[in-house]
């Protein structure tokens, strides 16, 4: 399992030694609320698993249109004052295959949907004439569904089939910088655990302001997961850009 806790370190020290230009925006004691769909062209790698059978994913960006079948992404956000409220939800369907070994010919087909549900609130700890940082907590609910096949010369066989659902406790910062107008940098990180040993995630990207409705947002996002519960095995991670639109309300 990859626990590279000191690039989450980094990434929270990162974030902190950000700067820009321009003020932050003043507080008038409105809500302002955004709703960003988004496409994350994430490849997914680690070991995945059911009732003993275990299989290696490493799916890259190249074989995103060939074995992931669907991926749906929203992030929701209100903001008050130094408040905020945020909601990020994604959902992914993939399959892959590794050979069944022992003599037999054909392979084992190991078939993932996988749901997640961040709610997070966060207060902005650090006001500055270029942006600010928020330190926020919540938690990561994971809704996993695994369906595991044999595909031989004599047909397919189901071999096992299960769900899981868990959550995490996290917390970690995200942090706003308006280097020049219309242009914004954001980074985040969190790290956490709870039904899983270890979960951790880390971000950042660029946002252009089109209009005073809404951004265009490139970002890259890292989100890792460890878990290993009887016989279900989700030892992942999911990796790569996003694009999508900011929209304003």
């Amino acid at each position: 399992m990859r626990v590279p806790l000191r690039a989450v370190a980094v990434v929270l020290c990162a974030s902190v030694a950000l700067a820009g230009r321009s003020a932050a925006a003043q507080d008038d004691g409105e809500w302002k609320v955004s709703l960003l769909p988004y496409a994350w062209l994430a490849g997914i790698h680690g070991q995945i698993g059911l009732a003993g059978s275990t299989a290696d994913v490493n799916l890259g960006l190249s074989d995103i249109f060939d074995q992931i079948d669907i991926s749906v992404n929203a992030a929701f956000e209100a903001r008050r004052g130094r408040w905020l409220g945020r909601l990020d939800a994604t959902y992914i369907a993939l399959s892959a295959r590794e050979p069944i070994g022992g003599g037999v010919s054909g392979d084992l087909v190991f078939e993932l949907e996988r749901s997640t549900l961040q709610p997070e609130i966060g207060y902005r700890v650090l006001v500055t004439r270029w942006g600010g940082i928020d330190a926020t907590v919540g938690g990561r609910y994971w809704a996993p569904h695994m369906h595991v096949t044999a595909d031989a010369a004599g047909g397919s066989t189901e071999i096992a089939s299960g769900n899981r659902s868990w959550w995490d406790g996290i917390g970690g910062l995200r942090l706003r910088a308006e280097p020049v107008p219309k242009w914004h940098l954001f980074a985040a990180s969190d790290v956490g655990a709870g039904g899983s040993k270890l979960t951790w995630q880390a971000s950042g990207g660029v946002g252009y302001d089109v209009g005073s409705c809404c951004s265009v947002v490139a970002v890259y996002r890292h989100l890792d997961v460890e878990y290993n519960h009887a016989g279900f095995v989700n030892d992942t991670y999911v990796s790569g850009p996003g694009f999508g639109i900011d929209i304003r309300f």
